[in-house]
């Protein structure tokens, strides 16, 4: 397409995706958007949403329409992409609030194929949305039971790109029914009677309760499951080791990884196994953005980091505060500049001898919910029988909790040293005395 943009300034949502199988089928998605104003009404001239066949209305520029085949195409990906800027008919995306959705066909679930959205200001990538996979024979996200194919929805909502936030606000997320191409109104409810195509959505989705992603729709009696899982480093966080750069999901027993002990240098440390590990569950995460445009640091909230005087929970940074990242030739501070919700397929909770390793560059902990030195002295005895109370080289490829991380958890929530949840004026509840009460504070470093 021709890009008709009266200024450089512009937000990109991109859709991804792959064809599941070879069976001479395209899987043919469409990134949907519901351009409303921000009290609540339609952009002017349009009939329901916006896609390709629109081309550019409502400060949206559209690419044109794609699908991708196992079999034909070489590479099999597909993409298909918004531009929000200002246009030449005078529309800008700052006067709308989108509603972003994806479509596919009665061929597949819309979340065969790995479908990702990726939202970039100016080129520089901002946010990374998946959709929930499905997985033959259940139990699934999107899944009606064990009946037939077909008996799925065919539409996803990833949540509203609210300009003056910069990202796709996930609340409401979740699949949907509608049928609207046939001129019928009987969607699924997102909320308030509202389903996917109302224009007033995303307003009336700023009252939910949760903060910005954390409460993707669990919509009864579709067979969806809500996010509950907690994890703590994403599928694609990378980390060095002497045989080079790996995803955490592919490190294994005998890996040494690089970390550091807080000063210029670094050094290798033995992996010897997970506390735990999903391979595909979804779990919400929070990605760190810092100074210099380098890749975030994608990590549950509940993760301890290290900033150069001490821990942190990760959901307790700001910008402003600065984490340790190693550069490949020394240990550097990098400012955080923005933290933004994301949910993440897949994660790792990886434990190393030192307890600490480099994720992509990023000095972190391996552990969460609990402070850092208490986690040490804990880990101590598994530490030393690691193939016996962790992990062999048979059960390290194996989803769960690991059965020591279990008790050990519950013996420190009976002590009062869990991490405790804030509540909604932002404040930690008040816990009593007990005789660990000195490890409440999250250790220095």
């Amino acid at each position: 397409f021709t890009a008709k943009c009266s200024r450089n300034e512009a937000y990109e949502l991109t859709l991804t995706w792959t064809d599941p199988t070879d069976d001479f089928k395209s899987n043919d998605l469409d990134l949907l958007l519901v351009a409303g104003h921000h009290d609540g009404t339609l952009c002017a001239g349009v009939d329901v949403f916006l896609d390709f066949e629109d081309d550019e209305a409502c400060g949206a520029l559209f690419s044109e329409d794609d699908s991708t085949d196992y079999y034909y195409d070489v590479p099999n990906i597909a993409e298909e992409s918004a531009t929000l800027t200002t246009l030449a008919d005078g529309t800008k995306y700052q006067d709308y609030t989108y509603a972003v959705i994806v479509y596919n066909n009665v061929l597949y679930n819309p979340s065969e194929g790995r479908p990702m959205l990726t939202v970039k200001y100016n080129g520089v990538v901002k946010q990374t949305l998946a959709i929930p996979r499905y997985v033959a024979g259940g139990p699934n996200l999107n899944y009606a039971g064990a009946g037939p194919p077909g008996l799925f929805r065919n539409y996803y909502f990833f949540g509203c790109f609210r300009p003056q936030l910069g990202f796709v606000d996930t609340r409401g997320a979740g699949f949907h029914d509608s049928t609207v191409d046939s001129g019928g109104a009987t969607d699924t409810v997102v909320l308030n009677g509202l389903g996917i195509f109302s224009a007033g959505l995303c307003q009336a989705t700023l009252g939910m309760a949760s903060g910005y992603g954390f409460n993707p729709h669990k919509q009864a009696g579709s067979g969806d499951e809500s996010y509950q899982h907690q994890g703590c480093f994403s599928t694609t966080s990378q980390v060095e080791t002497l045989a080079g750069f790996k995803t955490l999901a592919e490190v294994s027993i005998g890996d040494f990884i690089r970390t550091s002990s807080g000063g210029l240098e670094t050094h290798f440390t033995e992996f010897i196994g997970w506390l735990d590990r999903q391979e595909s569950t979804p779990v919400k995460m929070l990605q760190v953005w810092t100074s210099q445009n380098l890749s975030p640091l994608t990590l549950t909230g509940s993760h301890i980091v290290f900033t150069p005087t001490s821990t942190k929970y990760a959901d307790e940074l700001l910008p402003g505060d600065s984490l340790l990242h190693w550069n490949g030739t020394s240990m550097q501070e990098q400012q955080v500049t923005q933290i933004l919700p994301t949910l993440e397929f897949g994660f790792w909770a990886p434990l190393t001898m030192d307890g600490t390793l480099l994720v992509d560059g990023y000095l972190s902990s391996c552990y969460a919910s609990f402070p850092h030195q208490l986690s040490e002295i804990a880990m101590k005895p598994v530490k030393t029988l690691p193939s016996i109370l962790l992990d062999n080289e048979e059960s390290q490829h194996k989803d769960g909790v690991r059965g020591v991380v279990t008790i050990i958890k519950k013996v420190g929530e009976l002590l009062g040293t869990r991490k405790q949840k804030r509540t909604d004026n932002g404040h930690v509840p008040i816990v009593g005395e007990n005789i660990v009460a000195s490890f409440m504070d999250k250790s220095e470093f």
